[in-house]
């Protein structure tokens, strides 16, 4: 009896689990790609506008730069070689291709009226803009995680109306004028918190409050919507039917298939936050990057406008980035979209 001998050359067999392993890489190695490509162009298209707001903003520069110098009557010789040294006198397309290789590499300019580099000026503010953005979002998530589960528990109940009802009215305040009515009733009135903020964790949770009030409206509907249709479903009537209790079922069955939908939506808050947090830095005297945007932008300040705008404009694609891969490899139903 002669043995059969397998031919060495023939590829080895592919299981199925294999195959289903190596296309779940490519799904996620393509949707991967695919996000970061796109935050990639929102970013070079945010970088042209913010670019052109040199261009297209009124005034010289150049004459901006001599009149944080002292000289507020420049001659034409003093203009000129301003306008050369800030590379005025290149083409349009060349000025933005240097900016922008500039700006890849963190290098904003000098600041028209401090004289220092951008970079360090937004740098040093940046960690109370961060604390202060921080306690918002986790203020954001305590707050719509209870809220939207209550809201679910007791649906087309009055808790439920009362929840929706003040998610609507949080949602429709505007941040400076809730941040108004903080300083004078909270801080003036009862002698608690400060005026004069600086910037620490000890001063953050007033503000902080302040710049979540307005963002937790969307997370806690979304939560509640979610929760709602997830206790719908078989598993979670079948867990009903054999004796679980309702708050057992909300979160257990209903929390965790309502997570990527919620992570969506406290996106979708955190970019809100990016503008509310320059009202509330300015109303609180939040010695953060937004309060800084406002006075330079007062000031006509154009490096520090366009350092900050395009440092707010890289907090919301990496926030949307996020929730976007987080989704997707949570749920692979998301990476089967464009």
């Amino acid at each position: 009896m002669t043995a059969t001998t397998a031919n060495p050359s023939a590829p080895p067999a592919t299981s199925g689990w294999g195959r289903r392993a190596a296309a779940l890489r490519a799904s996620t190695t393509g949707f991967v790609l695919t996000r970061l490509g796109q935050g990639t162009l929102t970013l070079l298209a945010a970088s042209l506008v913010v670019w052109l707001l040199d261009v297209l903003a009124p005034g010289s520069p150049a004459q901006q730069v001599l009149s944080s110098e002292g000289i507020h009557n420049p001659s034409p010789a003093q203009l000129q070689e301003v306008s050369e040294q800030l590379g005025l006198d290149r083409p349009l397309i060349v000025r933005y291709l240097s900016w922008l290789g500039h700006a890849v590499r963190g290098d904003f300019g000098t600041s028209y009226i401090s004289g220092n580099p951008v970079r360090a000026e937004l740098g040093s503010r940046l960690g109370a803009t961060l604390i202060l953005a921080g306690a918002a979002l986790l203020i954001v998530i305590v707050v719509a995680v209870v809220l939207g589960l209550l809201a679910a528990a007791y649906a087309s109940h009055w808790p439920d109306v009362a929840i929706r009802t003040l998610t609507v009215v949080c949602a429709a305040t505007p941040a400076f004028i809730l941040g108004l009515l903080i300083l004078q009733v909270i801080v003036v009135k009862l002698g608690l918190g400060t005026v004069l903020a600086d910037g620490s964790i000890h001063d953050v949770l007033l503000p902080a409050l302040c710049v979540a009030t307005g963002s937790m409206a969307v997370p806690t509907r979304v939560l509640r919507a979610a929760v709602i249709a997830a206790v719908d479903e078989k598993y979670a009537v079948l867990a009903r039917a054999r004796g679980a209790r309702r708050l057992y079922v909300l979160i257990r069955h209903g929390l965790p298939n309502a997570a990527v939908p919620l992570v969506q939506a406290l996106a979708l808050s955190a970019a809100w936050m990016i503008a509310g947090t320059v009202v509330v830095e300015s109303v609180f005297n939040w010695p953060g990057v937004g309060s800084y945007l406002i006075t330079s932008l007062q000031q006509r300040d154009l490096p520090v406008v366009q350092g900050g705008t395009l440092l707010a404009t890289l907090g919301y694609v990496l926030a949307s980035l996020t929730a976007d891969l987080v989704s997707g490899l949570a749920d692979p139903r998301i990476r089967s979209t464009p």
